[in-house]
């Protein structure tokens, strides 16, 4: 759905002005990946994580990268990494390399971030199901600055 030939198709989108944005798309990722990896780090701070896929085909061959990332609430504080695959022990060493325990994480209810191994790592977890909420409405969970690149206040 994301393919150069959709965008322009279904978005009405010129080719030039698809292809500049997946570039731009690159580019910030890159960007966001060789900043100085410093934990974030404080008590009571809520931080949301996602991760995400980009793909890439090229004479007839698919390139696959994973892309993991958590934001600060307050401070839009950031990291982002490429991790070989999704896998919870990669999900759960790229979160305790670079959240300090006593954080609150928010995430989505993904069956790989539901584990009793983040309360083990002294990271407190809260969860939203998107198949009900993107808000949930008891809790107030929700991981709208990550999913939204850090603009929802």
């Amino acid at each position: 759905m994301t393919s150069v030939e959709w965008s322009e198709k279904e978005l009405n989108m010129n080719h030039i002005t698809v292809v500049d944005w997946n570039y731009s798309r690159e580019v910030c990722v890159k960007a966001l990946a060789e900043r100085e990896g410093k934990k974030i780090s404080g008590p009571e701070k809520i931080v949301e994580i996602d991760e995400s896929i980009f793909t890439k085909r090229k004479n007839n061959a698919s390139r696959i990268l994973w892309i993991f990332g958590g934001i600060y609430r307050k401070t839009d504080k950031c990291f982002l990494l490429k991790i070989p695959n999704h896998s919870l022990p990669v999900l759960l060493d790229t979160i305790t390399n670079h959240i300090k325990e006593r954080l609150i994480v928010h995430s989505d209810s993904w069956k790989g971030y539901c584990t009793t191994k983040m309360e083990e790592a002294a990271i407190r977890h809260f969860k939203v199901n998107h198949t009900y909420n993107f808000f949930d409405p008891n809790t107030g969970v929700n991981t709208q600055k990550i999913e939204l690149g850090g603009s929802a206040k």
